[in-house]
């Protein structure tokens, strides 16, 4: 495959930032320190490199020399995991100190980040979601936030909130009904089934499907396409924010409503959320294969079952 060599950009402690010159694409890869969930120092420096491309004009820098960027692609560097979503311990703390000024402040900086890939940073370039591994709750939710989402085919999407009587409150709903409807969205969302990559690009949610250690090839595979039709491209992305606009209050108000459903969950919800957090961090400083259960639902062919999601 001919392209030129992506250079690291070593400047933030949680991501992993790098360039491709010759083909207009800047690499964010998040690199968690503990559990691959969205703390609030990931989420200031996703909003503080996407910020910096803004302040740019979309200008981005390998090995010193100026290009524009054409392509953002968002990724994880934990092997099998693109993100497991929201930081449930600091939801527990939040919760029991009824501090909704903080957990507030949490949402927003979610909004920040979904709001900016919405909206393709408000430059003329394309947001690229590249999951390689489980995707789960605001893990799913982050990934809907770009343009385009890439998938490994063993890739499993899911949004377990409902099991302890939550939704995912940063933009799931907006995003999903207008691209499957209210109903396919209301489904996967209330059901808290896990999906496949598959059955999400059968839906129309996923662009693209690649095979396990393929990603990089399937962003370049995609780009090249995209290049030949690449002005009618931006253009469409344009108009489908006139024509189905998610406008910046509607992600604020949904997120008021997220806040008072954190302070209504009761104690056997708190208990079901501490269990997901222990298991994080047992799976995370014993390195070992774990089960996490989610939450027993209904299944999509009518039967109830218990789910588990074997991380390794």
């Amino acid at each position: 495959m001919n392209r030129d060599p992506i250079h690291d950009i070593p400047t933030y402690n949680l991501l992993d930032v790098a360039a491709s010159r010759g083909n207009g694409v800047v690499w964010q890869r998040m690199k968690p320190a503990g559990q691959p969930c969205y703390s609030m120092e990931l989420l200031h420096e996703m909003r503080a490199h996407d910020a910096a491309l803004q302040e740019g004009g979309g200008i981005a820098f390998d090995n010193g020399e100026p290009f524009k960027v054409k392509y953002v692609v968002y990724g994880s560097n934990v092997p099998g995991v693109f993100n497991l979503g929201g930081d449930l311990a600091t939801f527990i703390d939040l919760h029991l100190a009824k501090d909704r000024v903080r957990l507030k402040a949490y949402a927003t900086a979610c909004i920040d980040v979904q709001w900016n890939r919405l909206q393709n940073l408000g430059l003329p370039l394309t947001t690229i979601s590249l999951v390689e591994g489980r995707a789960f709750g605001g893990g799913f939710e982050n990934a809907l936030a770009s343009s385009v989402i890439l998938a490994d085919r063993d890739s499993q999407f899911s949004f377990p909130e409902v099991g302890f009587s939550l939704f995912p409150g940063m933009g799931a709903y907006s995003i999903l009904k207008r691209r499957i409807g209210h109903v396919e969205a209301m489904k996967m969302i209330m059901s808290g089934d896990r999906y496949s990559a598959q059955e999400l690009h059968d839906l129309g949610v996923i662009h693209a499907l690649f095979n396990r250690g393929e990603g990089e090839k399937a962003v370049y595979e995609f780009i090249r396409e995209h290049g030949r039709h690449s002005n009618t491209a931006f253009a469409m992305q344009k108009v489908r924010n006139l024509v189905e606009p998610i406008t910046r209050r509607e992600l604020d108000d949904v997120v008021e409503v997220w806040c008072d459903a954190v302070f209504n969950i009761s104690e056997r919800d708190l208990k079901v959320m501490r269990s997901y957090v222990n298991m994080q961090v047992k799976m995370w400083s014993t390195k070992q294969k774990v089960e996490i259960p989610i939450p027993p639902t209904k299944a999509r062919n009518g039967v109830a079952v218990e789910s588990q999601v074997a991380v390794n």
